[in-house]
């Protein structure tokens, strides 16, 4: 007989914060995680919180659109525009080119969360 696999959140989360750049995908299975409920005694603010004190986050990583979609899936309006405004404040846009699916997937979800003032500045 097999037992689940057991893992505190918080050690995962501080592992993650010893790397100089965090792994995106990481942050997206996590929010997954918690907004399917099957991690309890973290959540999503806190996990953000961490990533928004992280010097840089990669723009370019394939896993930011996976992060991105997973908040926009799990109607988490708050920390999609916290994520958006961490992209921009780490070049994205300037530094790194815009990758349209992630700035078409943020249209999408910023519309839908009536957040049209934000909408143009996906682009720019």
């Amino acid at each position: 007989m097999t037992r689940p696999l057991r893992f505190d959140p918080q050690v995962l989360l501080a592992v993650q914060l010893e790397c100089d750049v965090p792994d995106l995908g990481f942050y997206a299975d996590m929010v997954l995680a918690l907004t399917r409920r099957v991690l309890l005694n973290i959540n999503i603010d806190e996990l953000i919180c961490n990533l928004e004190k992280v010097v840089t986050i990669e723009c370019d990583d394939k896993s930011l659109v996976r992060l991105v979609r997973v908040l926009l899936e799990g109607e988490h309006v708050e920390y999609t525009v916290r994520v958006y405004e961490l992209m921009k404040t780490n070049g994205w846009g300037s530094r790194f080119e815009i990758d349209e699916y992630v700035a078409k997937v943020l249209r999408r979800g910023l519309k839908r969360f009536g957040k049209e003032e934000m909408v143009d500045g996906v682009d720019q």
